[in-house]
């Protein structure tokens, strides 16, 4: 659905989300969010730089518009460290 705005991304700056409403027109109205704390992944200790299965905060947000339509999702680990 949202395909044609993808090749937009690394050109505007912008977020996907602020492509999303000014190119479709789709506003957002509701954003959920689940924080849990979790061991990092081997990945994401890489990315992260830290020892896998070090303490991670894990975000996960969903994006909304109208009718509940899920617009985006995503999907952040964080070191501990970086909450203190």
């Amino acid at each position: 659905m949202f395909g044609s705005i993808l090749n937009h991304t690394q050109k505007s700056g912008g977020t996907l989300l602020t492509l999303i409403e000014s190119m479709l027109g789709k506003a957002i109205v509701e954003i959920t969010q689940e924080i849990t704390a979790s061991k990092a992944t081997v990945a994401e200790a890489k990315d992260l730089m830290i020892a896998p299965r070090d303490p991670v905060l894990r975000i996960l947000r969903r994006y909304f518009g109208e009718g509940r339509q899920l617009l985006e999702v995503s999907r952040s680990a964080h070191p501990a460290e970086s909450f203190c």
